[in-house]
């Protein structure tokens, strides 16, 4: 690798840029609500860019150029054509989003308490904190040996009790670790939102960058000829005709699109950011502003992976190719070598000042995952199962404290974790099968208690334990039983198990998919079967004002094609714009994803289209993310300043710790009592 001085220099100024921004916002961590949830001041642009920075950590950069390095353009058509229009509907609509706001719960689990018991919300933060844990325990292994072999790092390895250990590797995940263990405990949600922030636009400025080069350096004459080479069952530009590709065929695609509905917003790795913002409003417009912004995170995780295997697979790039050939041939593990194909490549193929740039931003979004990760499982640990189990809040002190405990615990935990344990599968597949853990019972549970009045607990606890419990067998199954028992027991009794198939019949993504219909079928059957609760009051749960809930029991007047999406009177001109803007691009997408799925169903369409088509979506593509990047540059500057603004002027709530009793928080409770706020600016942290 060719790394040099100016390259780390890049690297150094950036560390000390965050360091310098996360000191000076720890002043503003006065209570537990700042900790945990930026004292719900952040707006839209700034949440947005924030939130967004979370998905591009060295696991979710490398797991996506992992998927396009296999199936080239053909995935875009199920994932980012189809995938962003449900999202960004979803969005728009504000399903799930706002309504979890409005109970003005700090966790997810939390709002277990408030719709269902203190017992469910204690088993679902153990499954959630278990899931979650589970599932960012290998974050760090995948950004270290990234990082190893994109700096070329040498490697010293030593023996303990016959177990062999990386020490370039322990050095690596430690200090990844360390720094996101310093950011997340500083200052809590407040350094974390304001880092990640900063990270987010240095992000965006080296995504840039890396698109320009590659344009420069790579033919796109030659990306469409090289990946229209691919054999049948395997196109990587016909969407139509993969079905020979392993692991990601069609229906992974289908199964993704799927879960993304059943369980949206559920998953708790970045949950703090569902309660952060300063409305529940601000929260719907961030959901919808993430869609514009994945449009610049989609064109860097689709272009680049193609532009490697063009020049590794291409006739015009014989000296680049051989050099990449090289530097993957010292990476002895086969799926380690599969993963790094993509990073190691572009490595080679960036220039000095370039190569600083990407690692700079590859460390940027990695510290931007693990400190919003390690704040969320952290946080849950405290919040959803230590003080209900307790069974009586915390001082503001002792409360911080325990939470800056648990976040260092969750770090340790995963600096071993990611030492010792070996991926038999791909990345997104672990994803999606450690996720389901959780997901697989919390997606029915969460829409149930939000949506559906019949839902209750017993439902709850039937679709959280055959949920998780299925997963749980799963991961076993597939990481355990099959690879390291099956072989000898195939040996023993060949007759009896000769032919069960030598590698696990079912994917991560399979199997989530089966579990989460399990789960729902479980809530929805125990919910009839069992008596609802009629102490369960929505509009309390909701905080909704009783004069606009007999509003909306009025019978309803004109037709009116805003509210139809969700467009009610909180929407300024510039909201309904955007909003506006928003579902008449999905739209588009939804309606070449229909009109290509008819023609291709009726004539067919050949590869020569498939790649003129793909040359009118990247331009399309470049062209909205440039002008969404130049967008969320200024107002996220805004918003920033209304964060510090709003930090210093608004007062404390000591009893806003997300402590629950019987239905309602203890701050409720308290002011119902006394007729009072009780308020206190004394710092805290």
């Amino acid at each position: 690798m060719h790394f040099t001085i100016l390259d780390n220099s890049i690297i150094i100024v950036l560390f000390a840029l965050l360091v310098i921004v996360a000191c000076r916002m720890q002043k503003y961590t006065r209570s537990v609500a700042d900790f945990l949830a930026a004292n719900r001041c952040a707006k839209r642009y700034l949440l947005t860019v924030a939130g967004s920075t979370v998905g591009m950590g060295f696991i979710s950069v490398v797991g996506s150029w992992e998927l396009y390095y296999k199936v080239g353009f053909s995935g875009i058509w199920w994932i980012l054509m189809l995938l962003p229009a449900v999202s960004m509907l979803l969005s728009i609509s504000g399903f799930v989003t706002y309504r979890l706001r409005s109970t003005m719960a700090m966790t997810t689990a939390e709002f277990f308490e408030l719709r269902y018991s203190r017992k469910f919300r204690i088993f679902a933060g153990i499954v959630a904190w278990a899931s979650g844990v589970l599932n960012y325990g290998l974050f760090p292994a995948i950004a270290g040996r990234c990082l190893i072999y994109l700096l070329g790092l040498p490697q010293y390895t030593t023996s303990i009790a016959g177990i062999e250990i990386n020490l370039t590797l322990a050095l690596v995940i430690g200090c990844l670790l360390a720094v996101a263990v310093l950011f997340a405990t500083m200052g809590g949600q407040i350094t974390i939102i304001v880092t990640e922030f900063c990270q987010g636009q240095f992000v965006s400025i080296a995504t840039f960058m890396v698109i320009i080069i590659l344009l420069i350096k790579v033919d796109w004459h030659s990306i469409i000829s090289v990946l229209s080479s691919a054999p049948q069952g395997r196109s990587m530009l016909d969407p139509f005709d993969i079905k020979e590709v392993q692991g990601f065929n069609l229906w992974y695609f289908i199964f993704q699109i799927v879960l993304t509905i059943y369980g949206y917003n559920a998953w708790q790795g970045s949950q703090s950011y569902n309660y952060s913002a300063i409305s529940p409003h601000e929260a719907r417009m961030a959901g919808i502003l993430t869609g514009w912004r994945n449009y610049i995170t989609n064109v860097f995780l689709f272009f680049v992976p193609v532009c490697i295997f063009t020049v590794l697979h291409g006739s015009g790039y014989t000296f680049s190719a051989e050099q990449i050939n090289s530097d993957l041939a010292s990476i002895a593990d086969p799926q380690v070598r599969g993963q790094l194909t993509v990073p190691v490549g572009l490595m080679r193929l960036l220039p000095i000042g370039a190569v600083g740039l990407l690692c700079a931003s590859f460390i940027a979004g990695n510290i931007s995952t693990d400190t919003t990760y390690l704040h969320s499982w952290g946080s849950i640990m405290v919040q959803d199962v230590i003080m209900p189990l307790r069974g009586k809040p915390f001082s503001p002190k002792a409360h911080i404290k325990a939470l800056r405990l648990s976040i260092l615990s969750i770090g340790l935990f995963a600096f071993f974790f990611s030492l010792f344990f070996n991926l038999k599968d791909f990345i997104f597949m672990y994803f999606a099968i450690t996720g389901a853990i959780y997901l697989g019972g919390a997606g029915a549970v969460i829409l149930g208690g939000l949506y559906w009045k019949r839902g209750t607990t017993a439902g709850a606890w039937a679709a959280m334990i055959i949920g998780s419990g299925c997963s749980v067998i799963g991961i076993v199954l597939q990481n355990i039983f099959w690879p390291y028992f099956l072989p000898n027991l195939k040996l023993k009794y060949p007759s009896l198990l000769g032919n069960v198939p030598d590698v696990f019949p079912l994917t991560g993504m399979e199997m989530a998919f089966i579990f989460a219909i399990v789960a729902l079928a479980a809530y929805i059957i125990v919910s009839l079967l069992t008596k609802h609760e009629e102490s369960l009051e929505f509009d309390k749960l909701f905080h909704r004002n009783k004069k606009v809930v007999e509003e909306k029991k009025k019978p309803a007047g004109k037709w009116n094609l805003f509210s139809r999406f969700g467009i009610g009177k909180e929407f300024t001109t510039s909201d309904k714009v955007i909003a506006i803007a928003s579902i008449s691009l999905t739209l588009f997408w939804v309606i070449v994803f229909i009109v290509g799925n008819i023609i291709n169903s009726r004539v067919g369409i050949s590869k020569a289209i498939w790649g003129k088509w793909w040359t009118f979506y990247f331009i399309i593509n470049v062209t909205v993310s440039a002008v969404v990047a130049v967008w969320l540059f200024v107002g996220g500057l805004i918003n920033f300043r209304d964060l510090v603004h709003l930090l210093k002027e608004k007062s404390r709530d000591n009893l806003d710790d997300g402590y629950v009793v019987g239905r309602s928080r203890l701050n409720e409770i308290e002011k119902e009592q006394v007729h009072l706020p009780q308020k206190d600016n004394s710092t805290v942290g």
